[in-house]
């Protein structure tokens, strides 16, 4: 063996290497691929059986993320739990608790057991000590098929806990939600998910969000919030709360001074809602707080949480699903509190986007966005669905200069005939003054094509090089010279991959049902024309 490999934190650097997901070149996500990861964890079985001194840590990277109980339990004598031949013995468990030991990270899908085969493991168990002492992270996964025993979760329990979550639940067969939680002294996250029902993607916005639809059971709806009265080390919670209990959880939520993380959505018995009541939140709380993400909430809630502490640290701020009632008025107010109660330098990412297939009344001015202009670290302006948006070369002139490190900008709007144009001419100063911008979506007419300044093919090349790949986006856009539009595309966002033409269904571009037109169809044509374009000179330059 090498010299270098007598170094343990060489060869756990070696061993994680080998198991740890790679990053897809196409999307900029990680890509978990379960296969590859078992794959992995292969060579490390065949590495601690072929060298001692490779044991200790290829062990420790096999055992540290188990994908279920399973693989702890097939440790156990085969004679013992599958042909029931003898009763277990306290000796059986000496090799599945050192294995156990190691565990930090497990996922139990309820589905793989019965409640019967639960309730044999919950049995099987030593009884009196923790079975995983330094699991960090429980998923349990549940589904209406499948139920949770608790004597079964109670085997899970571990005080080392320091995240908790709870997949896919509708319902739960233990009401003493503060004594479960209390279990986990040390916990920190907790989060409640339903990824069985209506998710929602936005392949502009790093990772995704959940939409929580339906989780359905009032028991864990109303007793799982009351339960976090025990925890006074939270830093992230994400969880659905039912409207009735909205303002004790806010509060409660203030009251924990290391929140740094903030994910929750409102439901009223499955029913959209209409509420816009303020929670009178004490001052100063939320001084943690550094991303907060309100579903199906109406913007005076995000308001008050952001209002209620002066100089707040927050990098990410996502509304979605408000109230469509919601003016310009109360827009400008909501950017207005961000602008007075943020830390300038700190934030990043802005997503604000009303009820799902609905639109405000807002129509989009410069002063409507001035307010941000402050914010020079922000990466990420998405404000979709508002009535319309009225800018000027001069005014994307401005909105450009606040944003150095624009990275994504997206003014969408929803089904309305009334729709105002930004020209080819009002997006150019994006390209010149936001040198990092990979999406911007604006609705644009392309009837009149502007002179653009020729640059060389090698200033071209160039800009391309250090450039990361930009999409153009837009809903309905005339346009008359296809040629003519990739030209001056091409020209003035020299990394220019494609144009995304959707009408998504404006009066103008589909029919009621959402049925081709005539206009439609020859607007798409012609926008596949420009993509062909710049597909070619795209193809040409790497060559």
């Amino acid at each position: 063996m090498h010299p270098a490999l007598a170094i343990a934190e060489l060869r756990s650097a070696i061993c994680k290497e080998l198991i740890l997901p790679r990053l897809d070149d196409d999307t900029g996500y990680i890509d978990w691929d379960y296969w590859e990861i078992r794959r992995g964890k292969a060579d490390l079985c065949s590495l601690a059986r072929v060298s001692r001194a490779w044991t200790p840590v290829a062990e420790a990277m096999i055992w540290e993320s188990l994908p279920s109980l399973t693989p702890l339990l097939r440790l156990l004598p085969d004679d013992a739990i599958t042909r029931l031949r003898r009763s277990l013995r306290a000796e059986d468990w000496a090799q599945v608790s050192r294995h156990a030991s190691l565990v930090k990270d497990i996922w139990v899908l309820a589905l793989q057991y019965s409640v019967k085969d639960q309730e044999r493991i919950a049995g099987w168990l030593p009884q009196g000590v923790s079975f995983l002492p330094r699991l960090r992270r429980l998923d349990i996964i549940q589904y209406e098929v499948s139920w949770v025993s608790p004597n079964f979760v109670g085997t899970l329990l571990s005080p080392s806990v320091t995240a908790l979550k709870l997949w896919g639940f509708r319902t739960w067969p233990i009401p003493q939600w503060p004594a479960i939680i209390s279990r986990f002294p040390q916990i920190a996250s907790i989060e409640l998910e339903n990824p069985c029902h209506d998710f929602f993607c936005n392949d502009v916005w790093p990772g995704h969000s959940i939409r929580y639809s339906d989780v359905g059971s009032l028991n864990i709806r109303f007793l799982f919030p009351g339960a976090l009265t025990t925890c006074d080390r939270l830093t992230a919670v994400r969880l659905l709360v039912d409207l009735d209990q909205c303002t004790g959880f806010i509060l409660m939520m203030a009251a924990c001074p290391k929140l740094e993380t903030l994910d929750f959505a409102l439901q009223v018995s499955g029913q959209i809602y209409s509420w816009a009541a303020v929670v009178d939140i004490p001052y100063p709380s939320f001084r943690s707080l550094r991303s907060l993400s309100c579903l199906d909430a109406p913007i005076s809630l995000a308001q008050s949480i952001i209002a209620s502490t002066r100089a707040c640290r927050l990098d990410s701020i996502l509304i979605e699903g408000f109230d469509q009632g919601c003016t310009r008025d109360d827009l400008e107010q909501l950017l207005t509190t961000i602008r007075d109660h943020c830390v300038h330098e700190e934030l990043t990412k802005l997503h604000l986007v009303p009820w799902q297939e609905h639109t405000t009344d807002v129509v989009l001015h410069l002063a409507t966005l001035e307010p941000l202009a402050p914010f020079r670290s922000l990466e990420h302006v998405i404000i979709e669905q508002t009535h319309d948006v009225i800018l000027d070369v001069a005014d994307c002139e401005r909105i450009a200069g606040w944003w150095p490190k624009l990275v994504t900008f997206s003014l969408a709007l929803y089904t309305r005939q009334e729709t105002s144009y930004c020209t080819l001419a009002d997006i150019a100063p994006f390209s010149r003054l936001c040198p990092y911008l990979e999406n911007l979506q604006l609705d644009i007419d392309a009837s009149t094509v502007p002179a653009a300044p020729r640059a060389t093919e090698a200033e071209g090349t160039k800009t391309a090089e250090w450039r990361p790949p930009f999409t153009l986006k837009f809903g309905d856009a005339p346009i008359t010279d296809s040629a003519a539009t990739a030209a001056y595309l091409i020209n003035t966002f020299p990394s220019i991959v494609r144009v995304a033409y959707d009408v998504y269904g404006k009066a103008q571009g589909q029919g009621r049902y959402g049925q081709q037109t005539d206009i439609f169809k020859q607007r798409e044509k012609a926008w596949n024309r420009v993509n062909n374009h710049i597909r070619e000179y795209q193809e040409h330059v790497q060559t």
